[in-house]
């Protein structure tokens, strides 16, 4: 690969806790070759040069956890988030009606919150506006859906139906309303269970990198399976789009825990615990607001370890889902028990936590994966499921406080929940909406997106900064700002103007794009993203969320 030359920017890197400011680098064969302040000497200044003129560099960014086959689906779906009437939601279903039914022949629509709605949507609401083809409305959360009549059919969802154990089918007098919640939601799999022809999977892939591309991130590690988006074979699909050389940037996949070896545990879902919104997720004392529920644990204590074991033996990482306080204890005790914090075992989203659980993340080199956009995404819900005053509240998105603690702690955005916008995550984690004390500094904000999200993939000693010898990953920014100049206000106001991967250019804003973020503004997605990338709850429904292996595909 040619060489060349970046000079005359703010070129920022974290290194040993602070942020190390460049003004040129040498990129030779995809890595960097040399690296220094001031004027590029001669020597290295011979070949191609790119003058960023002023410009902000940064090391490629990641999103450390998110679902790329969902993301690239979700731009298929109704949108309806942000609806505050159900004519408003039944006005966007017969709009997106005129420009297809959807994937496999029904119509997916996400987002809606009845918080915002007013009441819970019912099949009748949607008989209303989707006569005829199969319509399924998930909750901004993926916990809870809502049905039409046709749908229902389709399920044989009837009166005669049988509740699904960790799962609710409510009813009338004896009749489906057509809401569904928690495992309830396996009785979709006459539709669900459609899946894209191989192509057709490789072109949603690639629109859902796309949109990460085109944030900033270089590299992610995306948990696809068919529970979440309906692809059984991620690894397949990934790596013939790296065969035809289309990867636009690194992934590391992790996979579904059922796909390991065999005869994987009986349990049939491994993520542990629901979501703030759905009321859900597994808390060791009862939510504030609904005195008689402490929420769902979707694996006993007992299949959770069984299932560590089965992955542990097959020499596998483990990732692991918890959002409430309760399903942390159980999947700390189990890392405790099967995971050496030489496996870098991963505890996903740690939204709701307490000190003892804080000193055994990091006496157990655990690693937090956590989502800073939840937190504002969250705000109008806290206080009142887990009430204040509490050491459940004190210790919720305390994302500083593992931190501190000496955990690593790397950043994503489990997108299509949120968007795949780490500039905006940095942001968030900046200005924590909820305690002064979280709010992290550039440097922290910048790692959790960089070094620590590389330490997380194993992959700390090429990715996360920009070092000689490292591979040449960086996004130019719009901006003109050195590292005290660099602010939350500057993240959120700025673009991505060009991404490299290996040295090679593999996003570039164009005029037309420029022109569609200033029309967008500070809209739905926080980041000028359209609306569906953001939804409320983050506790996607899919088996590998919790107990799945990082495995690698790059291109």
């Amino acid at each position: 690969m040619a060489s060349f030359v970046v000079r005359n920017g703010h070129i920022l890197s974290c290194a040993s806790g602070s942020i190390v400011e460049n003004h040129w680098f040498q990129v030779d064969a995809g890595r960097i070759k040399a690296i220094g302040r001031g004027e590029p000497p001669d020597a290295t200044a011979a070949g191609t040069t790119v003058d960023l003129e002023g410009r902000t560099v940064l090391p490629g960014l990641a999103d450390s956890h998110l679902h790329v086959f969902a993301l690239g689906k979700a731009t298929t779906s109704v949108n309806l988030e942000g609806c505050t009437s159900m004519s408003e939601l039944q006005n966007r279903a017969r709009q997106h009606l005129e420009t297809g039914t959807g994937v496999g022949g029904h119509l997916e629509g996400l987002g809606w919150d009845q918080d915002l709605l007013g009441r819970t949507p019912s099949r009748s609401d949607l008989d209303l506006c989707v006569p005829t083809v199969p319509a399924v409305f998930y909750r901004r959360c993926h916990h809870v859906a809502v049905l039409n009549s046709a749908a229902l059919k389709a399920c044989s969802i009837g009166r005669e139906t049988e509740d699904v154990e960790g799962g609710v089918i409510e009813r009338d007098n004896g009749e489906p309303t057509g809401v569904l919640r928690e495992k309830a939601l396996e009785l979709l799999k006459p539709l669900t269970d459609h899946e894209e022809p191989f192509d057709a999977q490789k072109d949603i892939l690639l629109r859902g990198l796309s949109l990460c591309v085109e944030n900033g991130v270089t590299f992610v590690q995306s948990n696809d399976s068919k529970v979440l988006g309906g692809i059984s074979r991620p690894w397949d699909v990934y790596s013939s789009l790296a065969e035809d050389g289309k990867l636009p940037c690194r992934v590391f996949l992790t996979v579904a825990w059922q796909d390991v070896g065999d005869g994987a545990p009986e349990a049939k879902k491994i993520w542990t615990d629901g979501g703030l919104g759905a009321k859900t997720a597994a808390m060791l004392e009862p939510y504030a607001d609904d005195k008689e529920n402490m929420g769902v644990m979707q694996m006993t204590e007992e299949e959770i370890a069984k299932a560590m074991s089965h992955l542990k033996s097959n020499g596998f990482r483990v990732e692991a889902h918890a959002i409430g306080d309760r399903a942390a204890t159980y999947l700390v005790d189990a890392f405790e028990k099967f995971m050496p914090s030489t496996e870098r075992p991963v505890l996903t989203h740690c939204q709701f936590l307490n000190k003892s659980l804080v000193e055994r993340m990091s006496k157990g080199g655990i690693i937090a994966n956590v989502q800073p956009q939840f937190v504002p995404s969250d705000l109008p819900i806290i206080k009142s499921r887990v009430g204040e005053g509490t050491e459940r509240f004190r210790y919720a998105y305390v994302w500083r406080t593992l931190m501190k603690a000496g955990v690593h702690v790397a950043g994503g955005s489990d997108a299509p929940v949120e968007a795949p916008t780490p500039l905006v995550g940095m942001a968030d984690a900046m200005e924590h909406a909820l305690f002064e004390a979280e709010r992290m500094t550039l440097v922290e904000a910048l790692s959790m997106y960089t070094l620590e999200a590389a330490y997380a993939a194993r992959a700390e000693e090429r990715l996360g900064s920009l070092e000689v010898g490292k591979e040449a990953d960086f996004v130019v920014l719009s901006c003109k700002s050195d590292a005290q100049g660099l602010t939350a206000s500057e993240l959120r106001s700025c673009q991505v103007e060009k991404v490299y991967v290996h040295g090679k250019l593999v996003h570039e804003l164009t005029s037309d794009a420029k022109r569609r973020r200033v029309a967008l503004g500070d809209g739905p997605g926080k980041s000028g993203l359209v609306p569906f990338v953001r939804g409320r709850c983050p506790a996607c429904s899919m088996a590998s969320h919790s107990c799945s292996s990082a495995s690698k595909v790059e291109g």
